[in-house]
């Protein structure tokens, strides 16, 4: 007699969970982008490359689907005879603000058992309206590149002699990204310029790379001498100051220097 009213007992709980349960699943949308072997990758970038490359069609497609379901949903509330309660579950599972996602993930090599594994570098939500947004700058672009990369395109122009120099000043002529100091304001870099002597100890100067931007003057100087030897950036100063009496003259190299 007890497991009778054990097993009703159970079948109403049952029943209940059925009756009770939340119907609703929100329809969200997936989307995986796989970074494995790149390094510092911006998410906001990759939503622009998808963006880009026609997913917005996507988007608009799965927004059509989150529209139907809602008037499904709404057509479902209202003919239940629980329908406040309905209501009330329904509206807890509204997530509109982060109904698109965007997950990148890395592929990884367990060595112990030699088998490759997903993992889940990092994750980004937006609403409909946000990405209709970034669409619509994207294609006001003409898709040329993503927003990122544009905007640094724009502060490069923007960036007058006069703000180069409220910038110096407020970075105290430090480098935001190597923390390099450098009062001279000119920006050489040792890896473009090194030290080595020709066979008659004369001092010939060679710039590897002009991408950093070499001065007038320097370049003057340059004109003076044949290419030959790389010249460190205190060498390449004194040339600068006098640059005719250098000419000819060995130039003190530290040892640093010589190994560049």
């Amino acid at each position: 007699m007890e497991i009778y009213i054990l097993l009703i007992i159970i079948s109403i709980c049952i029943v209940l969970y059925c009756i009770l349960r939340n119907p609703f699943i929100y329809p969200y949308f997936y989307r995986y982008h796989d970074i494995t072997g790149k390094r510092n990758v911006d998410i906001n970038d990759e939503i622009d490359k998808f963006l880009c490359s026609g997913g917005f069609r996507l988007i608009q497609e799965h927004e059509n689907k989150v529209i139907n379901w809602k008037k499904e949903c709404t057509e479902k509330i209202n003919k239940s005879i629980l329908k406040k309660y309905r209501k009330g579950q329904f509206n807890k599972i509204l997530d509109d603000s982060n109904t698109y996602q965007l997950l990148l993930v890395r592929t990884v090599t367990k060595l112990k058992n030699l088998y490759k594994e997903e993992v889940l570098q990092s994750q980004w939500s937006a609403s409909y309206e946000t990405l209709l947004k970034r669409e619509e700058e994207l294609r006001s672009i003409n898709y040329e590149c993503t927003l990122k990369q544009y905007h640094q395109k724009n502060q490069r122009k923007l960036l007058t002699p006069k703000l180069k120099q409220k910038v110096k000043i407020r970075d105290n002529y430090t480098c935001q990204i190597c923390g390099k100091y450098m009062p001279d304001e000119i920006v050489l870099s040792r890896k473009t310029i090194g030290v080595k002597e020709d066979e008659d100890n004369n001092c010939n100067i060679t710039i590897i790379d002009d991408e950093f931007g070499i001065n007038d003057a320097i370049k003057k100087v340059m004109e003076r001498y044949p290419e030959g030897t790389e010249l460190s950036i205190l060498e390449v100063f004194e040339l600068m100051d006098d640059p005719v009496e250098t000419r000819g003259k060995k130039t003190k190299t530290s040892k640093a220097d010589k190994k560049l």
